[in-house]
């Protein structure tokens, strides 16, 4: 269920906002382009749950 979407924050934090980690780094890099930051992790948060929530997931 889209509207049940859920984003945790250590995921977020220690995998998609990390540059350092080997597996997350490139998606990492691609968020920090797209504006996302670690000091705003709770606005990022909720633009993933909208976009589940708007989206085919």
């Amino acid at each position: 269920m889209r509207e049940c979407a859920t984003v945790d924050e250590a995921k977020l934090l220690a995998y998609l906002l990390d540059v350092d980690r080997p597996d997350g780094g490139p998606k990492a890099r691609f968020f920090l382009s797209k504006g996302a930051h670690v000091g705003d992790w709770r606005r990022f948060r909720e633009v993933l749950r909208e976009h589940a929530r708007s989206n085919p997931v």
